[in-house]
Parts: C-alpha cells; sequence; structure tokens
C-alpha cells in the first residue's frame, strides 16, 4: 500500500519565517546593468513568487545574506499582509537545500592535482 507524504504545509501569517516557505508577489530589485560603488543607476522592481532558501536558524537569528537578498522586516511586512503561505516540507526542503548549494557551490583550485602514479 503506498502512503502518500505530504510536500507542504499551509500556514497562517502569524507563523515565524522558515527555509522552505513560498513567498507570493516578493519585490525583487533588479539593476539595469552592473553596478559600481557610489554611483546611481536605473532598477526595477519585479514581483517573484520565491520560496525561502536561507537557513531556518539563521532567519531566527535575522542572520541573513542571499543570492537575492531582501531585508528581514520587508519580508515579514509582506507576510503579515498574506492570510496564508505554503512551506516545503522535510525531506523535500532538505533535497531542494542541497541542490541550491550544488548549484551554487564554487571549488577552484589555484592548480593541478598532481598524484604520484598516474
Amino acid at each position: 500500500m503506498e502512503t502518500a507524504y505530504p510536500w507542504y504545509n499551509i500556514l497562517s501569517s502569524e507563523e515565524d519565517l522558515q527555509q522552505g516557505d513560498f513567498i507570493q508577489n516578493c519585490p525583487i530589485i533588479i539593476p539595469s546593468r552592473l553596478l559600481e560603488e557610489g554611483e546611481s543607476v536605473e532598477t526595477k522592481i519585479n514581483l517573484m513568487n520565491v520560496i525561502i532558501l536561507t537557513q531556518s536558524c539563521d532567519l531566527a537569528h535575522k542572520k541573513i545574506k542571499n543570492v537575492y537578498g531582501i531585508h528581514y522586516s520587508t519580508l515579514e511586512n509582506i507576510v503579515k499582509k498574506q492570510n496564508e503561505r505554503i512551506r516545503l516540507l522535510p525531506p523535500y526542503r532538505e533535497h531542494l537545500s542541497q541542490a541550491f548549494a550544488r548549484y551554487f557551490m564554487r571549488v577552484g583550485l589555484p592548480q593541478d592535482i598532481m598524484l604520484e602514479g598516474y
């Protein structure tokens, strides 16, 4: 007998933010070109449906810097205006986090590795 494992949970807007939460219509600032320090440049704001990949412990302590960042208080304000949101459940949340880490991670070596006998 196959047992269905739920992949998400519906939360009220009062729940704490955690990794795996889906946020609808989150404003993401897109610069028109590469930015140089100290200059002004035109930007546009795109509303995107996003998923939080920051570790829940970092969110709890409000220690967040991410690929697309949003100020924590702004994120809290967006969530409070929504009636509910979806949260990805384990083990799917961890699988997504690992997939993101494999995609984003870069390992660079200063030179080739030399192995004796090869």
